[in-house]
């Protein structure tokens, strides 16, 4: 069904592989390469090619995939990495094309951007968050997310917001927006100013924020 309608089916196991091999159509390998979740092992590449067999329908290979744990830690990024390198390289031997590797997400591609071989799947990078990578220029796909002033408060020195609580240590004006998750706002600490009236102004968001942007005039 969703080969049907443009998409590109995943194979994680056995029978997923069957049913990709029956449509005749591209598809994709998914890995386990420590995630624990779904995915083939990808220390046993040999098992993926004997369940592949011999049905001409492989020629529909596009690629492997797969989704990092520790993302952040640059040695166990190199492990999986180096893991999911050695299975790609083994299947590559049964196709005289080049298969596209996935494994760069967000955070992979911060902590090394080595992983973002021929497919990125660059997720929150592209909205600013997690940094940027060393050398690399990143255009916003996100123009812009919009919301009305609903209140403004006089916040005194000492004044005290969000949860856990966070204390402002000089007085400020404030305007609440309503803005949150519903509007694509995840529960981070800003990475740019807001713009009220034309002006930029700071955002401040509480830690474990509840779903209003207060915007610091």
């Amino acid at each position: 069904m969703l080969a049907q309608h443009g998409f590109i089916s995943t194979a994680h196991d056995g029978l997923s592989l069957d049913a990709c091999l029956g449509t005749a159509r591209p598809f994709y390998l998914e890995l386990d390469c420590g995630m624990g979740r779904l995915g083939f092992p990808a220390q046993d590449p040999e098992a993926i090619l004997q369940a592949m067999g011999n049905n001409p329908s492989i020629c529909q290979l596009v690629g492997a995939y797969a989704h990092f744990n520790d993302q952040l830690d640059r040695v166990a990024v190199e492990r999986q990495g180096c893991l999911f390198q050695r299975c790609v390289d083994v299947l590559q031997g049964r196709f005289d094309r080049p298969l596209e590797g996935n494994v760069g997400a967000s955070r992979v591609l911060v902590t090394d951007a080595r992983w973002a071989l021929k497919a990125t799947n660059p997720s929150a990078l592209r909205y600013g968050l997690h940094g940027a990578l060393p050398g690399l220029t990143l255009h916003s796909v996100l123009v812009g997310v919009k919301g009305c002033v609903i209140a403004i408060r006089h916040m005194p020195r000492e004044s005290m917001s969000g949860y856990p609580v966070e204390t402002w240590s000089s007085g400020r004006v404030v305007t609440i927006v309503p803005a949150g998750y519903p509007d694509g706002l995840p529960r981070v600490q800003p990475q740019g100013p807001a713009l009220l009236r034309g002006h930029q102004v700071p955002v401040h968001w509480p830690r474990h924020a509840t779903p209003s942007t207060p915007c610091s005039t």
